[in-house]
């Protein structure tokens, strides 16, 4: 199996950044050291990914589902892995969630943008994903993904944004 990550170096970059996010003011029984620990290393991966055109995201919104579909590829461009995160209509409709953040997108430049990627709790079954071969513990989240705020050349996201609108 292809390793994700052809620079270790400059994934360790995105990491120690990352890291230095953390505020240990937030640490709880739900919500560890080591849950933010893991949450960097997930960012920094997917971060790289996302440096190196090796992400394909496919967004929806409608007016029962909401979400993200991600594709990742190895460093010659082959599938590696698959992953998502979702919302339901029931989040939606209790207020807990708003398609507003699935469809977050923030212009960086001409070729890049900023958005709220959903992964769920669906890890891709590969080493950058892992712990010396155990899963990230992320913590407690009622919600049914994690996101993660990337930037991503605009031509690996395609957008399904259906209005509800009445």
């Amino acid at each position: 199996m292809t390793a994700l990550i052809g620079n270790m170096e400059e994934w360790n970059t995105l990491y120690q950044m990352y890291l230095a996010e953390i505020d240990p003011e937030t640490f709880s029984d739900y919500n560890t050291e080591e849950n933010q620990i893991n949450y960097a290393k997930i960012h920094a991966t997917l971060q790289y990914l996302a440096d190196h055109d090796q992400l394909d995201v496919y967004r929806h919104s409608g007016e029962r589902a909401w979400y993200h579909s991600v594709t990742i590829l190895d460093q010659h461009g082959q599938h590696a892995a698959e992953t998502s995160g979702f919302v339901t209509d029931i989040d939606v409709a209790l207020g807990r969630w708003d398609k507003r953040y699935v469809e977050k997108t923030e212009t960086v430049d001409d070729d890049h943008i900023r958005i709220h990627l959903m992964i769920g709790y669906n890890l891709p079954d590969r080493a950058e994903f892992k712990n010396e071969g155990e899963e990230l513990s992320l913590g407690v989240n009622d919600d049914y993904f994690w996101g993660f705020d990337i930037v991503i050349r605009n031509e690996y996201v395609e957008d399904e944004f259906i209005s509800t609108e009445p």
